[in-house]
């Protein structure tokens, strides 16, 4: 049995280790290369596939810029930044 330290709001303390969140920030960049979840089928997680990529990537002090391989994809980041910032500062309190 594997014990777990919780915070009050419910979420692990590991949840929040910056080599999670840097495990996050790559998932959102390897669903974003692969178009996971094309605009047309699926564009609420299509943008908010970058906003997560910004967030993730600043919550662990990473950059995976230069790793978004098409120029489109590159854009898009850059316009979702802003947003993803925004939730960044929400959250950089949590993290350890």
């Amino acid at each position: 049995m594997e014990l777990k330290r919780v915070k009050k709001k419910g979420l692990s303390i590991n949840v929040l280790s910056k080599s999670s969140l840097k495990g996050r920030a790559l998932e959102y960049l390897y669903l974003t290369n692969q178009n996971t979840y094309p605009i047309d089928r699926y564009p609420y997680m299509w943008v908010k596939n970058y906003i997560n990529l910004a967030r993730y990537s600043l919550l662990s002090e990473s950059s995976y810029y230069k790793e978004i391989n098409k120029f489109g994809d590159k854009f898009m980041y850059g316009v979702c930044f802003p947003l993803g910032y925004y939730k960044y500062l929400k959250q950089k309190k949590h993290v350890k």
